[in-house]
C-alpha cells in the first residue's frame, strides 16, 4: 500500500509539472496570437508557472514571463497607456535579468549552454529604446510619487551597465541610442532630480556624480550634490563640493554664495573675500562683483563697496541688484552727512553739508530709478526711491521726481 501511495504521488507531481510546462507554452502562444492576443490569460498562466516548484526555477519559464510582460507592455505603449506599459515593462525587466542569470547556470555535466542570451538582449534593448520605463517614470513624477519616479528612472539608466546588454558588443557599438550620450545623461539628470524631490540624498549623490566629466549639466550636478551633502549634515563633503564646483564653475551663484555664507557664519570674512577674488579672477561676472561689494557694504566700507557695484553695472547695465546697491550706497552716504550735520550750528558749514548731501541723493537717483524700472514690484527699490525723492524735495522744493510714488 505504501509503495502504491508513493508511486501515485510521483505520478501526480509529474502530471502537475507537465501541466505547468504546457502553461508556459500556452502563455507564449496567447501573446503571439495574430488576432486578439490575450495578455491577461497569458499573465495568469505564466504567474502560475512562476509559483510552481517544478517550473519556477527554469530559464525557459522565467524568460517566457519576461516575454509575456514585454508584449503586454508594448501593446499598452501603442495606446500611450504609459502607466500599464511601465508596470509590465518593470516585470519584464526583472524576469529577463533573472532568466539571464539562470541561463548561465551549468547543467548536470557542469557545462554552460546559454539559450536565451541574445533574445534577452534584443528585448531589453527594445524596452530601453522605446523608453517604456522613462515614460512610466514621468507619469510617477506627474503624480509626485518620487520614490517610484526615481527607482524606475534609475533602472532605465542602469540598463546600459547590465552584463546582459553586452552580450554582443557590436550591437551597442553600431547603435548610438545605446551609448552614454547627452540623451542618456539627461535621464541621469532627471533621476537625480526625482531623488532630490523625494529627499533621497544618497541617491542624489549617486546619480549626479555620474555627470562629473560628462560635459552634460555639470554645474547643476555640483550644486545638487552640495545640496544633498548639506541635507545629510555632511559638512566636510559639502564644503569640498562647493569648492570643487566653484573652481570649475565660478559663475554659479549657488556655489559661491553658499561658500560665502559658510565662511561668514564662521566669522571668516577674509577667507570668503579671498575666495571671491579668486572666483572673480577666473570669471569676472557682475554677480560676483555684486556679492563682493555687498560684503564690504555690510562692513560699512561704502567707497570700496561702491567700486565693486560699479564694476558689476559696467558689465551689465541692466543688473537690477547692482543698480539698487549703488543707489542705496549713495543714499546712505547722504544720510550719513545728514546725521553729522545735526551737530552743526554754523549756517555756512550747514549749507555746504546740505549741498553735499543733495549731491549724494541726486547721484543715487538714476541707479535706484533703473532698479525700479527693471522691477517696479521690488518693494525695497520702491521704498528707497521714495525716500530719496522725499529727501531731495526737502532740500530742493522745485525738484520734480520722474515717478509719482511719493
Amino acid at each position: 500500500m505504501k509503495r502504491f501511495i508513493i508511486l501515485f504521488a510521483v505520478a501526480l507531481v509529474s502530471i502537475v509539472s507537465l501541466a505547468q510546462k504546457a502553461n508556459v507554452s500556452k502563455a507564449k502562444s496567447f501573446v503571439e496570437a495574430e488576432e486578439n492576443p490575450n495578455y491577461d490569460e497569458a499573465k495568469a498562466l505564466i504567474e502560475a508557472a512562476l509559483l510552481d516548484e517544478s517550473t519556477r526555477g527554469q530559464a525557459k519559464t522565467v524568460w517566457t514571463a519576461g516575454y509575456v510582460y514585454e508584449k503586454s507592455a508594448m501593446a499598452s505603449a501603442n495606446t500611450q497607456d504609459w502607466i500599464n506599459a511601465g508596470i509590465d515593462a518593470l516585470k519584464a525587466y526583472d524576469n529577463y535579468v533573472k532568466a539571464y542569470n539562470l541561463d548561465l547556470q551549468p547543467d548536470a555535466k557542469g557545462k554552460v549552454k546559454p539559450v536565451y542570451g541574445k533574445k534577452i538582449q534584443e528585448s531589453m534593448i527594445k524596452i530601453y529604446k522605446y523608453g517604456l520605463l522613462v515614460n512610466y517614470s514621468v507619469e510617477m513624477q506627474n503624480n509626485q510619487n518620487w520614490a517610484s519616479a526615481y527607482s524606475t528612472m534609475d533602472k532605465h539608466v542602469s540598463m546600459l551597465d547590465l552584463p546582459l546588454m553586452l552580450v554582443d558588443p557590436k550591437v551597442v557599438a553600431n547603435d548610438t541610442s545605446l551609448r552614454k550620450n547627452n540623451t542618456y545623461y539627461g535621464y541621469v539628470y532627471w533621476a537625480g532630480r526625482f531623488a532630490y524631490n523625494g529627499e533621497m540624498y544618497n541617491e542624489v549623490i549617486k546619480q549626479f556624480s555620474k555627470l562629473k566629466g560628462s560635459g552634460y549639466n555639470e554645474q547643476a550636478a555640483y550644486e545638487f550634490i552640495a545640496g544633498a551633502y548639506d541635507n545629510l549634515k555632511d559638512t566636510a563633503n559639502y564644503i569640498k563640493t562647493l569648492k570643487d564646483g566653484s573652481a570649475l564653475y565660478p559663475q554659479s551663484e549657488y556655489l559661491i554664495n553658499n561658500l560665502i555664507i559658510y565662511y561668514t557664519e564662521k566669522n571668516q570674512k577674509e577667507e570668503a573675500i579671498n575666495y571671491l577674488n579668486i572666483a572673480i579672477q577666473n570669471n569676472p561676472t557682475p554677480q560676483l562683483y555684486n556679492v563682493l561689494g555687498t560684503m564690504y557694504r555690510n562692513d560699512d566700507l561704502l567707497e570700496k563697496a561702491l567700486s565693486y557695484f560699479m564694476k558689476a553695472v559696467e558689465l551689465d547695465p541692466d543688473y537690477s541688484n547692482a543698480n539698487y546697491n549703488i543707489g542705496e550706497v549713495y543714499y546712505s552716504m547722504g544720510e550719513a552727512i545728514f546725521e553729522a550735520s545735526l551737530k552743526i550750528n554754523d549756517q555756512n558749514i550747514l549749507k555746504a553739508k546740505n549741498d553735499e548731501r543733495l549731491e549724494k541723493y541726486m547721484m543715487a537717483v538714476p541707479y535706484m530709478e533703473k532698479a525700479y524700472e527693471i522691477n517696479n514690484e521690488d518693494a525695497d527699490a520702491t521704498r528707497v526711491l521714495k525716500m530719496i525723492y522725499y529727501r531731495i524735495k526737502l532740500l530742493n522744493s522745485k525738484y520734480q521726481p520722474k515717478y509719482s510714488i511719493l
